[in-house]
């Protein structure tokens, strides 16, 4: 189970510049109060940097529901890829039953927008999990809609059942919320919690990866510039019975010996910080999670 939702993961933020953290809720339980459905979905949206117009449809409270979700998309085909003037100039509609969305909480309201909208992010860039539904759950975890509390996207649908039965709610028969069981969104969770500087890290420009870590003088972003700059940093443990940890770094041809990760560190900082090439200024990150490819 873990194997092929760490595959996942890899897959997706290996496409994605980071991951986001989690989602701030009180703007959307704001707008919820409301009832602006369009609202939220905007807000959603811009959280997660989408350059399509994004639409609501809300199909009549008499009709019956004929998806197997609480909301689906009616969308170009194909779908254009985010970032281009064809996505900018392109009208997608999230539609809804009203008879589903009158009876959602409202977490469940907001997980139902971010999986929707993952599936349009997994179908613009083509990736080549975008019909698997473990992935779309995955990728709107990835854009920071996750550690909702009891409910969170893939929730297993006994849990659902008994959370909709506790509150006097029900829903029309065969909907479906997600495809991540509890323990793998469980699983999903700490995997990006503990993964999420890593990510960061590696996409960071290498500028700007140098300069943070003359401020802030953290280990990780000096083994980082050391494997961005083509070295490697490696640790051998010396001694019979008192073992002590040597931290070598390996770069252009030379190796060299510290005994202590702060001495590397400092090392790193008075010399390899230098290597970079000198700019006018750091490279800003874009507020687009996508990374551009050809």
């Amino acid at each position: 189970m873990s194997e092929l939702i760490q595959s996942h993961l890899d897959s997706l933020t290996g496409w994605f510049r980071r991951i986001n953290p989690p989602v701030d809720l009180n703007p959307l339980e704001a707008l919820h109060n409301r009832r602006d459905l369009a609202g939220m979905t905007q807000w959603i949206r811009d959280f997660m940097a989408l350059d399509f117009n994004i639409g609501l449809k809300i199909t009549g409270s008499g009709e019956p529901a004929t998806e197997q979700a609480p909301m689906w998309l009616d969308a170009p085909h194909p779908i254009p890829r985010i970032g281009t003037p064809e996505s900018t100039s392109s009208h997608v509609n999230i539609c809804v039953h009203a008879g589903t969305i009158e009876n959602l909480p409202f977490e469940l309201i907001v997980a139902a927008i971010a999986q929707v909208l993952a599936k349009l992010v997994l179908h613009s860039i083509q990736h080549p999990l975008q019909r698997d539904g473990k992935a779309v759950d995955l990728t709107a975890m990835i854009f920071g809609f996750r550690n909702f509390g009891e409910v969170e996207i893939g929730i297993d649908a006994k849990d659902l059942m008994e959370m909709l039965d506790s509150s006097g709610l029900s829903l029309p028969g065969l909907v479906y919320f997600g495809f991540l069981t509890g323990p793998e969104s469980i699983f999903a969770q700490r995997w990006l919690s503990s993964n999420r500087e890593r990510v960061a890290r590696e996409n960071m420009p290498v500028l700007d990866l140098a300069l943070r870590l003359k401020t802030l003088q953290h280990v990780d972003d000096a083994i980082g510039l050391i494997n961005k700059l083509g070295g490697s940093v490696t640790i051998e443990n010396r001694g019979r019975i008192f073992k002590k940890e040597i931290q070598k770094i390996t770069l252009e041809g030379k190796t060299y010996e510290f005994n202590s990760s702060y001495e590397m560190t400092q090392w790193v900082i008075a010399n390899a910080v230098g290597m970079v090439k000198n700019e006018n200024s750091p490279h800003p990150i874009s507020n687009s999670i996508l990374r551009g490819r050809s």
